[in-house]
Formats: structure tokens, sequence, C-alpha cells
């Protein structure tokens, strides 16, 4: 068990007074009641300065309680914030360890994407004579640096090159999905005609020339687009024509189809 400390006033209390009486009772000038009379106003005097140190321990005492519990309390403040900091930093080493992780992946998907690359931009190279002339023309400038890019010392970057790849192919499947008319120049025995050529998707096309009722099926090669002459469906593809143009009123049209070099 921890003693009380007391301050210094208090205990010069108790030890001043057994000096005190005894310069008062070696005094021999003065008389039994002088004595009395002085013992009882230095002992009146004494209880007093005991009363007001015990005052002053007891203010002391109070006001370091007041300290010691500020003290307390901004200890449990700074615990509170160190104990949020490893909280905050656990969850950042964890954050970390989760996007090194992210990243390592990313980087061999990126690996794997590259070199896959030459080998998808070779593939759209070899479909390039199977586009229909319009789609072909508006993937030129993409399809030439596909072409530059199948060097090894090519400085394009992957990125670059997905970019590319991805505008080729999204085209494509928008073109698929439509149907498109072009005016082109075409060459049949030694003779051009500029006829009206409706695609019917990637695949497949009809042409038309309106001044001679000459009608052609289109179908894609991997060589190229084979022309096959069918004038006697000549009217059916012109009606077509009109009306994707809105030159003419909606209606059913049937149109021919080539499979395998035959026309159903």
């Amino acid at each position: 068990m921890k003693l009380p400390v007391f301050p210094l006033s208090i205990l010069l209390t108790f030890v001043v007074p057994a000096a005190v009486f005894s310069q008062f009772n070696n005094d021999e000038s003065l008389t039994g009641l002088q004595r009395l009379e002085n013992l009882t106003d230095r002992w009146i005097q004494l209880e007093l300065d005991q009363a007001k140190a015990l005052r002053e321990w007891e203010i002391e005492k109070e006001v370091s309680g007041q300290h010691i519990a500020a003290l307390e309390a901004e200890k449990s403040v700074l615990q509170t914030q160190l104990d949020t900091v490893n909280s905050q930093l656990t969850s950042s080493s964890t954050l970390i360890a989760e996007l090194s992780a992210s990243l390592d992946k990313e980087r061999l998907l990126l690996d794997r994407l590259e070199a896959a690359l030459p080998g998808i931009e070779s593939r759209i190279l070899a479909m390039e004579p199977a586009l229909p002339p319009p789609l072909r023309k508006e993937l030129a400038s993409t399809l030439t640096r596909m072409k530059e890019n199948q060097g090894a010392e090519t400085t394009s970057s992957v990125a670059r090159r997905l970019q590319g790849v991805l505008f080729v192919l999204t085209n494509m499947e928008r073109f698929n999905n439509t149907i498109t008319i072009n005016r082109e120049i075409f060459e049949e025995n030694g003779t051009e005609y500029q006829v009206e050529v409706l695609y019917w998707g990637l695949g497949t096309g009809y042409a038309f020339l309106p001044q001679q009722n000459k009608a052609w099926i289109l179908n894609a090669t991997m060589e190229g687009w084979h022309w096959q002459r069918n004038d006697e469906a000549a009217p059916a593809i012109a009606r077509a024509i009109e009306v994707f143009e809105k030159r003419r009123e909606p209606g059913l049209v049937s149109l021919p189809v080539n499979l395998k070099g035959g026309t159903e």
C-alpha cells in the first residue's frame, strides 16, 4: 500500500511545535500564566497553519487530479487516433496488395494480347478483298496501318493497334446489320457500267443498270466480289433500291440469292 504524500508545509506543522514549546518553557522570566497564554496562542496559530496547509494540499490534490484526468483523456484520444491510423495503414496495405495483384493480371493479359495482335491483324487483312467496296474505303487508312504493323520493327503501341482492330470489327458489324446503297463503276467484257449497288450485309449485293435494265447478283469471296449477270432480277432489284431510297412506297420485295454458284 502506498503511503500518502503530504506537502512540506504540513510536515513542518508537526515538526516545529516541539522546538517552539521548548523555547517557551526555557524562558524563566515569564510567569506560568504568561507561558500558558503564549503556548495557547502559539497552539491556535499552529492549528490555523495546519488547517491552511491541509486546504492547500486538498486544492493541489484536486488540481493534480484534474490534470491527470485531462492527460488520461488526451491519451485516450491519441490512442483512438493511433488505432484509426493503424487501421487505415492496414487497409492501405491490403488495397496496395490487391492493386498490385490486379496490375500483374493486367500485365499478363496485355502480354497475351500483344502476342495475339499480329495474328488478329493478319486475319483481318486476309478478309480485306471480301469487304464491300464502300466499307473497304471507310477502313482504308486503318487497314494501311495494320499492314505497316506486320513488320517486326513496328512502333505502334498495343493500345493503338487494339483500337484499330476494334474500329474495323465495329464497322464490319455495323455494315453487316444494315442495307447500303452505293454507286460504282463495273467493267464487264471490256465495257464499263455505272451501276447502283445494294449491299445486304457483308456477303451479298445486288447491282442494277437503269438505262439498260441490266442486273447482277454479287457474292463476297476471299479473292474479291463475284458478279453474276441476272437480268431477270432487274425489276426486283430496281424496286428494292427505290424502296430503300424512299422513291417508292414500302412493300415486300423478293430478291434472288446465289447458293454455291446457283441462283434461288
